[in-house]
């Protein structure tokens, strides 16, 4: 097991410095940089960066704060807006929740409202949505406690990965 991580490490040091190397080069960060100082250049102008705690007021609200974007699930207001907007000043507080961005993506098409042409604001779609998010816990909860007890699992192994497993250990 111990060659096999030695290899993996190999190949990824070679791995991550050729891909790095080749999209800095290929692509349009490098150009990017040396015109503009940054390699990831967008029309927008740049936000600034959230605070720990207090909330920030960017011009296109994303990430607020570190605390109310990171360690937030904002369900019930999903529940109550359950889709996304592109409003500046008025928008639902899900917005500002990477986790309630990520499941709602994830379980929902009609999410995203975007592009305006595609966004619908019929109450019979609007409810579709919300039954999906509510239908849409079970199996997330499955999904979650997997990687848990995968973690626990895996992180004697990390920790101590001279110890070989035990014959007594169940595999798999």
């Amino acid at each position: 097991m111990f060659s096999t991580i030695r290899t993996l490490a190999l190949y990824g040091t070679i791995f991550v410095p050729v891909v790095a190397a080749a999209c800095w080069t290929l692509g349009p960060y490098g150009s990017h940089y040396r015109q503009s100082g940054s390699a990831f250049v967008t029309n927008q102008p740049a936000s600034p960066l959230p605070h720990l705690i207090e909330k920030t007021n960017p011009t296109r609200p994303g990430l607020t704060s570190v605390v109310e974007g990171l360690l937030t699930f904002r369900y019930v207001d999903l529940l109550r807006h359950p889709r996304n907007t592109q409003g500046r000043r008025v928008y639902p507080r899900h917005r500002t929740s990477v986790w309630t961005q990520v499941y709602a993506r994830t379980h929902s098409i009609h999410f995203d409202a975007w592009p305006p042409a595609w966004a619908s604001s019929h109450p019979p779609v609007l409810n579709l949505t919300r039954v999906i998010f509510v239908l849409a816990l079970l199996p997330t909860a499955l999904v979650l406690t997997g990687i848990v007890l995968m973690v626990v699992r895996a992180w004697p192994q990390v920790t101590h990965p001279r110890r070989a497993a035990r014959p007594s250990d169940p595999c798999c």
